[in-house]
């Protein structure tokens, strides 16, 4: 896949849809919105340490919680905004 169209899918494979399937997140303008932040309530998978940074898997009693912020039922808070103009309101989304 080329183009816009791509890059949208693209952006929506690598972010968390792990409660419902991918869903564009549009702008009013008709852009498609870029994510701007990600706030996910662990940093890692606690059953393994596949993800665990490097620093951390010698520390002991390291945590995949360590701010101990919780989004919803243990999903992640999503910020999107419109490339086109970031002045057009931003999108919230949870997961």
């Amino acid at each position: 896949m080329a183009g816009e169209e791509g890059e949208q899918l693209v952006q929506l494979l690598f972010d968390a849809w792990h409660r419902t399937d991918p869903q564009p997140v549009d702008c009013a303008c008709g852009m498609p919105m870029e994510p701007l932040l990600t706030i996910d309530s662990t940093e890692w998978h606690g059953g393994g340490r596949s993800w665990m940074p490097l620093e951390d898997r010698a520390r002991e009693g390291a945590t995949a919680l360590p701010t101990g912020v919780t989004i919803g039922r243990w999903g992640a808070l999503r910020i999107f905004t419109c490339p086109a103009d970031p002045t057009h309101p931003r999108q919230v989304g949870e997961q």
